[in-house]
């Protein structure tokens, strides 16, 4: 059964060029100390929301809205039987709904079936860093052959029009410089989109990361001109 721990009405920004409502399903694999959804991480303080609840609100909306985002947390720790279940349930109040799922990639079979399935419209991943710093950004072991396997199957699916698709990085001083940025690139060479995002350091998961520093819009705009020898597009998320 999914944990629905959140349920956004209405969103303008986090399904690309739509308007949306957002799932929040609880639950992570990674501890990223910079996540600023800690309590859906950590599966604390957290009152969970009937599906049936969520429906009947988007069965209000389906005519003010183009789709819905599935985000966490991890929405990819929930088994396909879960998920499957309830999107189909989404698409019977409209079958025009967008689905978009945000993930970190650490379960690709799962991502793969969803797609082939024709369940999902668009994936976001999160990429944490460099192969080489993804354990320390992540804050655990990162098989990074799932990571790579993910990133295979969302370019393939994404050139076959399957699906659409980006690639975002939460860029902080503390993980990341120019330098890795483009190791990231160089990796990702080919992808369509990639966005870096600003780290705002608020209720953070790690409480020391509230008093980090934050690169400025400005300051990723440089980091994002090399990049885009990379991609087909990259663009700045403040």
């Amino acid at each position: 059964m999914l944990k629905i721990a959140g349920f956004q009405k209405t969103t303008l920004i986090d399904y690309p060029n739509h308007i949306a409502s957002i799932i929040f399903l609880s639950g992570c694999n990674f501890k990223c100390p910079f996540c600023h959804n800690p309590d859906l991480v950590l599966h604390k303080n957290i009152k969970l929301i009937d599906g049936k609840e969520v429906l009947r609100d988007l069965e209000k909306r389906k005519n003010f809205i183009d789709g819905i985002v599935i985000t966490g947390g991890e929405p990819l720790l929930y088994s396909y039987k879960d998920l499957s279940k309830f999107i189909k349930k989404i698409k019977e109040i409209d079958s025009k709904f967008l689905i978009k799922i945000d993930t970190n990639g650490t379960n690709p079979k799962l991502l793969e079936k969803l797609i082939k399935n024709k369940l999902i419209n668009f994936v976001a991943m999160d990429i944490k860093n460099t192969k080489k710093k993804y354990n320390e950004t992540a804050r655990t072991r990162v098989n990074i052959v799932n990571i790579e396997e993910s990133i295979k199957i969302i370019n393939k699916n994404t050139k076959n029009k399957k699906i659409d698709s980006e690639f975002r990085i939460t860029v902080l001083p503390e993980f990341h410089n120019q330098e890795d940025l483009i190791k990231i690139g160089q990796w990702l060479k080919g992808s369509k989109k990639l966005v870096l995002q600003k780290f705002i350091p608020k209720n953070t998961l790690n409480k020391s990361f509230e008093k980090k520093p934050s690169y400025s819009e400005k300051e990723l705009k440089e980091f994002a001109k090399p990049l885009k020898l990379f991609f087909h597009r990259v663009d700045v998320r403040g």
